[in-house]
C-alpha cells in the first residue's frame, strides 16, 4: 500500500489546537470549494489566458505571529 503524506497532516493539528502561533491569511482550497466564498475568485478566472486552468486553489497562506 502506497502512502502519500504532505504538509496538511501538520497544518491540521496546529489549527485544531487553536494555538496563537499563526494567523490564517488565505485558505485557497476552502474558498474555491465554498459556494458563498467562490465568487471572490471569479474575477481571477475571467482572463482568457487562464481558460485551461481549473478554478480551484490548493494553497493555504498563513503568517507566523
Amino acid at each position: 500500500m502506497e502512502r502519500l503524506y504532505n504538509e496538511q497532516y501538520l497544518l491540521g493539528p496546529y489549527l485544531l489546537a487553536e494555538t496563537k502561533i499563526f494567523e490564517v491569511l488565505l485558505p485557497n482550497a476552502l474558498i474555491s470549494h465554498d459556494a458563498s466564498l467562490k465568487g471572490a475568485l471569479d474575477s481571477l478566472y475571467e482572463n482568457s489566458y487562464m481558460d485551461d486552468i481549473p478554478p480551484v486553489g490548493g494553497s493555504f497562506w498563513l503568517r507566523k505571529l
